[in-house]
């Protein structure tokens, strides 16, 4: 198990309980336009649909080509050096603070997230952040890789991914949930639409899951979260989470990107990498 894998569950998860979302909107074929992530040609039924967006394309040497997830992510670990300095623990022992949290979010746990969280630990700053975690390609895949294959398997990717690229994954698990919420709520049937997509999870995954539906909308704590590297990655969870007519979600978006020091231009680059209209002012 992988917080890898647990971010491609939840996001075709959130994909089916928000339906006002831009992923869902996307999967549905509404989204229009050309170019960008959420703008593809993909047929089949929804879930079909929404995976073929989202993974790209396969060969039959397991090889991805096209637009995908993890080849966005990765593409936009190359504005981080436009993010403007955060004054907080973000700015150095990010990574350090971002594993501190996980083990809280864990609430304890010490099953297979517990032994996770073990060699998370033994990842040090500078390990993960001589690039950015989504850039980082280890002896293994890149973490682009690793989470299509998540998408491919529609569970876990095939194979390990490093610790570095599992405290990634677990940030933007918690940016994608708290954007889900960011209407202050996420109902009774959305919720239970978002845990039947669970449904196979480890015991611990899914606890990790529900802790963060149940916690408090907190934007500055999250961005302090961030890692250094990863802000425009966070953010992008974030634009595909949201509803694009609803004005809270809207003003929890560029409270975040304001938070993580975004300049425009970096926003401007997400939204033009998953193909939804720009929605900020500079922040």
């Amino acid at each position: 198990m992988s917080f890898v894998g647990t971010l491609a569950k939840v996001t075709l998860g959130i994909a089916q309980a928000k339906g006002g979302s831009n992923l869902a909107r996307a999967a549905r074929g509404e989204l229009g336009g050309s170019g960008g992530l959420l703008n593809g040609n993909a047929q089949g039924d929804f879930e079909e649909r929404l995976a073929a967006l989202l993974g790209g394309k396969i060969n039959h040497l397991y090889q991805f080509s096209g637009y995908s997830m993890g080849a966005m992510l990765e593409r936009l670990g190359r504005s981080a050096s436009l993010v403007r300095h955060r004054s907080s623990s973000a700015g150095s022992g990010g990574m350090s603070d971002a594993i501190s949290q996980l083990a809280r979010d864990m609430c304890g746990k010490r099953g297979g997230l517990g032994k996770l969280l073990e060699q998370l630990s033994e990842t040090t700053s500078s390990e993960c952040l001589g690039k950015t975690p989504a850039q980082r390609v280890t002896s293994e895949r890149s973490f682009g890789e690793e989470l299509n294959a998540a998408f491919a398997s529609g569970s876990e990717p095939w194979k390990k991914p490093s610790p570095a690229q599992n405290v990634a994954a677990a940030v933007l698990v918690k940016a994608l949930l708290q954007a889900a919420k960011a209407d202050e709520v996420i109902d009774q049937p959305e919720r239970d639409k978002l845990l039947a997509k669970l449904d196979g999870m480890h015991g611990d995954e899914r606890a990790f899951v529900k802790h963060i539906l149940e916690a408090p909308i907190d934007i500055e704590r999250l961005s302090l979260k961030v890692p250094s590297g990863l802000e425009p990655q966070a953010y992008a969870m974030s634009v595909m989470a949201i509803d694009p007519d609803q004005p809270k979600d809207i003003a929890y978006l560029e409270a975040f990107a304001d938070a993580l020091g975004l300049p425009e231009a970096v926003i401007e680059k997400v939204h033009k990498e998953l193909g939804v209209a720009p929605l900020l002012v500079a922040a």
